[in-house]
C-alpha cells in the first residue's frame, strides 16, 4: 500500500500543493454540479453546501479518492476502468457516508427519494444516476483537470503555485471548521 500512494504522490508529479488543489477543485466542481443539478430538479438555484465557501466537502474526499484509485488506469490508458472505478469509488463513499451521518449522526445531507432521475436508488443514500455522475467526473478530472492542473503547476511552479494551492486549502478546511462552530451553535441557541 505504501507503495502505491508512493506512485500516485510521483503521479501527480511530486507535489503536494497539487495533490490539495486537485481536492480544492474537486469540491468546487461538486458545488457546481449541484448548483445546477437542483436548477433543473426544483426551477431554483440552491445553495446545497454546508459552508459558507462554493465547495462541498465530500467532493473533496471524492475527488482525491478517484483520482488516488484510478492513477494507474490513467497512466495505462483505460478509459473504461477509471469511468467504472470512478462510480464504484465514489458510490462506495456517498453510501457509507450518507449511512454514518444518519446513524451516527442524526444528519441527513441529501435523500434521493425526494429528486428527479432516482433510479436505483438505495434508501435515499445512492442511486445509479449519482454513481453515473461521478464515472463521468473521474473521466473528466483524468482527462480534463489533472492535465490542466499539471500544466499549470508547469507554469507557476514555485512558491507562488504552491502558496496558492495551500491558501486555498487552508481556506477550505478553516471555512468547513468555521461552518461546524456555526451550525452548532445555531443548534445549541435552538
Amino acid at each position: 500500500m505504501k507503495k502505491y500512494f508512493r506512485e500516485f504522490y510521483e503521479s501527480m508529479n511530486s507535489s503536494v500543493p497539487l495533490i490539495l488543489l486537485l481536492v480544492v477543485v474537486s469540491a468546487v466542481c461538486g458545488f457546481l454540479y449541484e448548483l445546477l443539478f437542483y436548477k433543473i430538479d426544483r426551477g431554483e438555484w440552491i445553495n446545497r453546501g454546508t459552508t459558507f465557501g462554493p465547495w462541498i466537502p465530500i467532493y473533496a474526499i471524492g475527488g482525491f479518492l478517484m483520482a488516488l484509485s484510478t492513477f494507474r488506469l490513467r497512466q495505462n490508458h483505460h478509459p473504461v476502468l477509471i469511468f467504472l472505478m470512478s462510480g464504484i469509488v465514489c458510490g462506495i463513499l456517498e453510501l457509507i457516508a450518507g449511512w454514518v451521518l444518519l446513524k451516527f449522526f442524526g444528519i441527513r445531507l441529501w435523500d434521493y427519494n425526494k429528486e428527479i432521475w432516482n433510479f436505483g436508488n438505495i434508501g435515499g443514500f445512492i442511486c445509479a444516476r449519482s454513481v453515473l455522475i461521478f464515472a463521468v467526473f473521474g473521466l473528466l478530472q483524468n482527462y480534463a483537470m489533472i492535465p490542466v492542473l499539471l500544466s499549470a503547476e508547469r507554469k507557476f511552479r514555485g512558491r507562488l503555485f504552491s502558496c496558492a494551492c495551500i491558501g486555498l486549502f487552508v481556506l477550505f478546511v478553516l471555512d468547513i471548521l468555521v461552518s461546524l462552530v456555526v451550525s452548532r451553535a445555531s443548534e445549541m441557541a435552538v
